[in-house]
């Protein structure tokens, strides 16, 4: 397994669900909506399903927006990997390899 950041870029140019902001979402409340996570938004953690087209890149996330959050981010459909980056349904990230703190 590989320790990555995945940093959401921007909006999928037609997403299923747009994104919400960033000042009014509450990471981890379920919203009375449908929405994709906010684009200042990075997670860090151990890889544990790489970016593949049709697929959904799942990591055991150990840090959210610079702080220790354990959880599991899972993606929406993969629809294109590119170098350094992959795009869903519903968004676009960049993907990197990353030194993990210390203490995860």
């Amino acid at each position: 397994m590989r320790y990555v950041r995945i940093k959401k870029l921007r909006a999928a140019e037609r997403p299923m669900a747009p994104s919400s902001d960033s000042w009014t979402c509450q990471s981890g409340q379920f919203l009375d909506r449908f929405e994709s996570i906010p684009v200042d938004y990075t997670v860090e953690g151990w890889l544990i399903s790489p970016p593949a087209v049709g697929g959904r890149v799942v990591l055991f996330r150990l840090v959210r927006n610079g702080l220790r959050r354990p959880g599991v981010f899972w993606s929406t459909s993969v629809t294109m990997v590119g170098r350094g980056c992959f795009h869903t349904l519903n968004s676009v990230y960049r993907i990197e390899e990353v030194a993990p703190f210390a203490n995860n």
